[in-house]
């Protein structure tokens, strides 16, 4: 197991993002509760979180347990995925206020923007 390739769904966040994510994904099991912690911070600030099962730290059953307590304790309901070689948490409520809604329509402009355009170089604004 080592470091695992993480989708957070943020866009331009991703970067940003990137070494917490790390950290939830390389994260001893001996430390739950910075592992949920730490899952809790990513879940709020970008509504979901990815990663690869064969480069967990933790089984995915513990990943997805530390999603279930982080939704629990932000208050929010979130749904756990596993398929594909992926586990996967998602806020149900996503966005629910409007800072959300605006990380939301960024992420979506980013990656509308990431795809193949035409040549004439339109971009979504």
């Amino acid at each position: 197991m080592g470091s695992a390739a993480v989708s957070t769904g943020v866009g331009a966040e991703d970067a940003r993002l990137a070494s917490t994510v790390r950290e939830i994904v390389d994260i001893s099991p001996e430390r739950p509760v910075d592992f949920e912690k730490q899952m809790r911070a990513v879940l709020a600030d970008a509504g979901s979180v990815s990663a690869r099962i064969a480069e967990l730290e933790v089984s995915a059953a513990a990943w997805r347990k530390a999603a279930r307590s982080a939704g629990r304790a932000l208050g929010r309901p979130v749904q756990t995925v596993e398929g594909g070689g992926m586990v996967h948490a998602v806020l149900r409520d996503w966005p629910a206020t409007d800072a959300e809604r605006v990380k939301q329509d960024a992420a979506m402009r980013a990656a509308m923007n990431s795809v193949a355009l035409p040549k004439n170089g339109l971009r979504l604004l």
